[in-house]
């Protein structure tokens, strides 16, 4: 394998630099070269600073390029000119066949014009567009777009494989994690088939003074606001130097880890239609497919632009607290004061509940309640005491907020009674008590989004299977059956 120091040697006078204050890009234009290879790093006016690289390269592409594939004629396209195709698929040098120019000031397009036969099996126009979005950090981010026409008279088939090699820093093996959802930190070479989350991110676990330095997201499902109309059908996280030695398929090894040495050297695969059963079908004569990712850059701790910044979680909710003195009076029989003494009384159980909830056209609803109180008359019966327990009932009502699906409590708080003696059997008791009413439920709050933790404190994958599907086992093996 070339030293990947001597595959980003293209000269100054051979690439093409575009871009924004913020993120700038480089493409290969020698004719004959890799034209189409390219790279990005940050621009003056981003919070990191100029010069941060977001792929290998420092500016000097030559180790992220694409592949495109024609399943009809078993042919993989590229202009990398150290990748071998996996038979029956053969590899063809599309280098003579590119041509790249500026697109304005913010990027570059490769345009592959493939003539047909004889010269190439396949008739196709291929547009690489690489591009800056925006002006500013907050909207700012690097596209990478591909358009493939065909302009044969046949439906041809097609699978679409960027092959982004990670640098962050002195980091070259960066570690990976999902976003929306978060994944734990991801060490080894992992797939996913397909790709069920809004984006991906990697960050610095070495090499580097105090790591995460800085943080690379790529854009999968989405986000929304970036417009991705077909997400791809598989990604997959892998060392660089034994996928960039493959024009498109490439099988992970789930033991192997290549965020540490002797392996530390990681890349993302992107891909659209990664077998014939996902492969996209260009109709005759016209028939296009377009390709789009993005990437961009933010410190740890800074909301990244264009993921959603904000996480919705559901918590368990007090919404209303209301408390509220009550009382009540009310004539009780004690049977035992025929033949004694009357001592007074005290509460030997209280509770209550709602009955029912009243809406208003007011913040606050009103919340009818029942409350429950047993009553022990104490009487001196010949000198013995004695107790006897009455049911002491009465209704209620208090004003709580009581949003929909809400439930309420009841609590009687501090209750005290005192008697007076009417007649022979006959009291008048009064009870003073503080009824507590609270609504609870469960609520949607929205906290911020911080871009990543620090990966010390992160749990680490660094043994065992970690491929990450989104069907189950038996969907994935016959979809792998088919690679």
């Amino acid at each position: 394998m070339e030293n990947k120091l001597n595959l980003a040697k293209e000269p100054e006078v051979g690439t093409i630099e575009t871009g924004n204050t913020i993120y700038r890009v480089f493409v290969q234009d020698i004719p004959g070269e890799a034209v189409g290879d390219y790279t990005a790093t940050t621009g003056p006016n981003h919070p990191l600073g100029a010069g941060r690289n977001l792929l290998y390269g420092s500016g000097i592409p030559g180790t992220s390029f694409n592949t495109f594939r024609s399943y009809t004629t078993m042919t993989d396209y590229t202009v990398d000119g150290l990748s071998v195709a996996e038979p029956p698929f053969t590899k063809v040098s599309i280098r003579q066949f590119g041509a790249t120019f500026p697109l304005g000031t913010s990027g570059t397009r490769t345009t592959y014009v493939l003539p047909g036969p004889p010269a190439t099996l396949d008739a196709l126009t291929i547009v690489q567009d690489i591009n800056v979005i925006g002006t500013t950090f907050e909207d700012s981010y690097i596209e990478v777009r591909v358009e493939i026409t065909n302009n044969s008279n046949v439906d041809t088939k097609i699978g679409i494989r960027y092959l982004w090699d990670l640098l962050i820093g002195s980091d070259d093996g960066p570690t990976f994690q999902t976003v929306n959802p978060i994944s734990r930190l991801i060490t080894n070479e992992t797939k996913f088939s397909p790709p069920e989350f809004e984006a991906l991110q990697v960050a610095d676990n070495d090499n580097n003074p105090n790591p995460p330095t800085y943080i690379v997201y790529g854009t999968v499902r989405g986000p929304a606001n970036i417009g991705i109309s077909t997400p791809p059908t598989r990604i997959q996280y892998a060392a660089w130097f034994a996928s960039r030695a493959t024009t498109f398929d490439y099988t992970i090894d789930p033991n192997r880890n290549i965020t540490l040495r002797p392996n530390n050297d990681s890349a993302v695969l992107y891909y659209w239609g990664h077998n014939e059963e996902t492969a996209i079908t260009l109709n005759a004569n016209g028939g296009s497919f377009s390709s789009v990712a993005a990437l961009f850059a933010t410190k740890p701790g800074i909301v990244p632009p264009f993921i959603n910044n904000n996480i919705c979680i559901k918590v368990n909710r007090i919404f209303d607290v209301c408390r509220q003195e009550v009382t009540h009076t009310k004539e009780q029989t004690v049977s035992s004061l025929k033949c004694g003494d009357f001592l007074g009384c005290e509460i030997s159980k209280a509770r209550c509940f709602v009955i029912k909830t009243n809406k208003t056209a007011n913040t606050r609803d009103t919340v009818q309640v029942c409350v429950e109180l047993d009553i022990a008359y104490k009487t001196n019966v010949q000198e013995r005491i004695m107790y006897e327990i009455k049911p002491f009932v009465f209704t209620t009502t208090a004003n709580l907020l009581v949003p929909e699906n809400a439930a309420v409590s009841c609590e009687v708080q501090n209750p005290t009674c005192e008697s007076t003696q009417l007649e022979c059997c006959l009291v008048q008791t009064t009870v003073h008590a503080f009824i507590q009413l609270q609504s609870t439920g469960t609520d949607s709050i929205v906290i911020p989004f911080v871009a990543s933790c620090p990966v010390g404190l992160c749990p680490t994958n660094t043994a065992g299977s970690t491929e990450e599907d989104s069907n189950n086992s038996s969907n994935q093996n016959a979809a792998d059956n088919n690679v």
